[in-house]
């Protein structure tokens, strides 16, 4: 019988839940803070080991196991419209990871979950992650695009509304944060800025100029350039911007970034504006 010290059963929860939650954020493409994913493991972890520590019996039924997960996705996403979707997900994700360490332990001559090791773990987790990646990825290449989202950016004290094209094969991010970034019309975002850094923005075509004189201005701190590849484009540079906040349809995505294109983008569409289909 293997023996199982109380640190060891929290750090192999944790690790499982923070992953877990994680990929939950990748597959629905939202920008989380890592530290909330850490809180969210951290309940998971503290779950077991309560569970486990007191030995009551009703800590172990599949409606507190539901509870605890959906207090996990809580912590780690908030609430909001998008809360149902991602408990189901993180649900599907994690009873994923359980069918396929169940498979592996029956694969290495285990028969309970007391024989998991590390190693098992490594290569459940892997197994169902992978199963996962190829399925979301066929169903991102058949989600529909062409959908509107209503947008709105707020800016110290000022705010912008816009309609923006949910583009399903738009997955610009900064490479460095992983924030997501939507790009917007100059001309949609003339209420955010003042007279001199929206002058800038039109007239100064190379984004590292613009930056450049950007900074000399008081709110230069908020404009950073962020190289990306694109069709025909393989070392292009974009001037974003983070905003205070980033709404989408009543949504509130506080880590966002905002790429500015001179160009009116609608062309009688009716948006002005193009975002993720996360």
């Amino acid at each position: 019988m293997r023996v199982v010290y109380a640190d060891e059963l929290f750090l192999e929860n944790f690790i499982i839940d923070y992953i877990l939650l994680i990929v939950t954020a990748r597959v629905t493409g939202i920008w989380i803070k890592r530290i909330r994913a850490v809180l969210g493991a951290g309940i998971g972890g503290v779950y077991a080991l309560v569970s486990v520590i007191t030995g009551m019996d009703f800590m172990t039924l599949a409606v507190i196991k539901i509870l605890i997960g959906l207090l996990m996705v809580y912590s780690t996403f908030g609430g909001g419209r998008r809360y149902i979707k991602l408990c189901l997900i993180f649900l599907a994700l994690s009873a994923a990871f359980a069918g396929a360490l169940v498979a592996v332990l029956s694969f290495t001559g285990g028969t309970a979950f007391g024989n998991i090791t590390f190693g098992v773990m490594a290569v459940s987790f892997g197994v169902s992650y992978l199963i996962f990646s190829i399925v979301f990825k066929e169903l991102g290449r058949h989600r529909v695009s062409g959908g509107i989202a209503a947008i709105v950016i707020e800016h110290q004290g000022h705010r912008a509304k816009l309609s923006a094209l949910i583009d399903s094969g738009n997955s610009l991010s900064d490479p460095i944060t992983g924030m997501p970034i939507t790009i917007c019309a100059l001309e949609s975002l003339q209420r955010i800025f003042d007279n001199k850094t929206l002058n800038i923005l039109r007239y100064v075509h190379d984004p590292a100029q613009a930056m450049a004189e950007i900074s000399r201005l008081r709110n230069g701190t908020y404009f950073r350039l962020v190289p990306y590849r694109a069709l025909g484009v393989n070392d292009g540079i974009l001037l974003v911007f983070r905003p205070d906040r980033i709404t989408r349809d009543g949504i509130t995505i506080k880590n966002g970034l905002v790429a500015i294109a001179r160009q009116d983008m609608a062309s009688g569409d009716g948006y002005s504006a193009l975002t993720n289909a996360g």
